[in-house]
């Protein structure tokens, strides 16, 4: 099509933008201009480009009849141009420089031969007469994307200009949309309206469940999961990830969307919109606090001061804690590289873990007990105790769901529990573990606690288990008065208490003497 006198070649969509193809505008009459002509031809061209967005690759060729000439100009024009340059040249380059364009056939180093692209009549061996007026032009974003430019004077074409060819190759970068990730607003369980129709549907659908137990473990628990997450889905709406704000509610979400849209088309609905949000976002704000607040005195009533004071300096922005990178060896040195840091860290933690006490025996006779079932208090006690308002696991079920699990359905997750096949430890199957490995006796003196530790060996000896020894025997140690738990834990995390400006990893007997 033509368009103000010039050939437009496109393809693309059909619709009146063409957008998502490739645009080709011709003006064969463009170099035969005057100066003001040409001028105005070049403010048309930088029109053009303004409509084009910076990623999309412009690409400007052709016979603009100016010399560049030899010699750089900042990184847009090369040193290789052939000629001295002229006025057109001079237009050329400032053209380049408002728009931020490369001339690409003055980077590469080539005979001139190479070089010139057109030939005037007058050329002869005695008044040799070429000139570089066809230059190919790209955005300076995808210059490295010319691998080659230069003429082929032999080419066989009708023209008394010479054929100019580039190797023009991009590797475009795939755009990855990163993907809105949803999660359950446990919140809404706040309502008691709310709470009491989830937990109706919950333990409804669990009966149904119970009565059609299937013998295999993954068909036991695929439909008990199914439940918890349908629930969750069909009663609580989702959290989106771009909810930056913790009083964000779904509905200042939807009317930012559609003011959004609006945005430059409806000035009077836009304005509206931004009144409602507004006013939407002040009432969030508010019931929020006031639920913070009422989480606040429920800790005073229950005398909860840990809890208390945690709220607290969590809405008073209080509770970041602060870190160090630096990192201290033996001799009280900062590890300025990360290969010293990392290679302090591994022997410090084989220090940790060295373990000097002889072999332990495992008894036969415990291969293949299973050990007591697990007890329905025992699985109710656990969700009781648990933090609600914390992420979920990989089922994708909060711990705020499965407290709305009636006590007549934890018989079915005791069930379960003892069904499990568990795991393997030095060969023995272990599907029932309620105790740590450290275990706190308590007495009045050193010879009462020795012998409550003596009692208890005996008692774990009769069912096959035994204690660890430290130096080939049972003893009772008193550690000194330094706190061991707090400097195992700072080395756990890695960095300093907030007082501290350095850091040092405990000593090896320190930490051993805190396990």
């Amino acid at each position: 099509m033509t368009i103000d006198n010039m050939k437009v070649y496109y393809s693309g969509n059909s619709d009146s933008q063409h957008r998502n193809g490739v645009g080709i505008i011709l003006d064969e009459y463009a170099t035969h201009k005057d100066q003001e002509e040409i001028g105005k031809f070049y403010e048309e061209l930088t029109q053009a480009i303004g409509t084009s967005k910076s990623r999309d690759i412009i690409i400007i060729m052709g016979d603009f009849n100016a010399k560049i000439g030899e010699g750089s100009e900042g990184d847009l024009i090369g040193p290789f141009g052939l000629g001295t340059r002229n006025e057109r040249g001079d237009l050329l380059s400032q053209f380049c420089q408002e728009n931020n364009l490369s001339i690409t056939n003055t980077f590469l180093k080539l005979p001139k031969r190479r070089l010139y692209t057109w030939k005037s009549p007058r050329d002869c061996n005695e008044e040799v007469c070429r000139n570089q007026i066809d230059f190919i032009l790209i955005n300076k974003r995808y210059k490295n994307s010319i691998h080659g430019v230069k003429t082929y004077p032999g080419a066989d074409i009708f023209s008394d200009h010479k054929l100019l060819v580039a190797k023009f190759h991009v590797k475009l970068k795939a755009i990855q949309k990163k993907q809105e990730k949803d999660y359950i607003n446990t919140t809404i369980l706040r309502d008691p309206l709310t709470k009491q129709k989830t937990s109706e549907e919950i333990n409804k659908e669990l009966v149904r469940i119970k009565n059609n137990q299937t013998e295999d473990i993954d068909g036991k628990w695929e439909p008990i999961k199914d439940t918890l997450n349908n629930a969750c889905k069909n009663t609580m709406a989702t959290k989106h990830d771009n909810m930056k704000k913790k009083w964000m509610t779904e509905k200042i979400l939807q009317l930012m969307e559609q003011r959004r849209i609006l945005k430059n088309r409806d000035e009077s609905e836009y304005k509206r919109l931004h009144a409602e949000i507004q006013k939407e976002t002040r009432r969030a704000k508010e019931e929020w606090y006031k639920e913070q607040c009422s989480e606040i005195e429920s800790y005073e009533t229950r005398h909860d001061s840990f809890n208390l004071h945690k709220k607290v300096k969590d809405l008073a922005g209080l509770n970041k804690k602060k870190s160090t990178s630096l990192l201290l060896d033996k001799n009280d040195k900062i590890i300025p590289d990360v290969k010293g840091k990392l290679d302090r860290w591994t022997e410090y933690v084989k220090e940790l873990f060295e373990d000097t006490r002889k072999d332990q025996k495992f008894y036969d006779n415990m291969i293949g007990e299973r050990g007591p079932s697990i007890l329905k208090e025992e699985i109710l006690h656990v969700i009781n105790k648990s933090k609600t308002g914390k992420a979920p696991g990989p089922d994708k079920i909060p711990n705020d769901i499965l407290k709305l699990i009636g006590i007549d359905h934890i018989d079915i997750f005791a069930a379960l529990s003892d069904e499990i096949a568990g795991i393997k430890v030095n060969g023995l199957n272990i599907n029932n573990v309620r105790f740590a490995d450290d275990t706190a006796l308590l007495a009045g003196n050193l010879k009462d606690l020795q012998l409550l530790l003596d009692k208890v060996a005996e008692k774990s000896e009769e069912f096959g288990l035994t204690l660890n020894r430290l130096a080939g025997s049972r003893r009772v140690s008193q550690l000194p008065a330094p706190d061991y738990a707090a400097a195992v834990n700072s080395a756990a995390r890695c960095c300093a208490a907030p007082h501290r400006r350095y850091y040092r990893p405990p000593a090896a007997s320190t930490a051993a003497a805190a396990r």
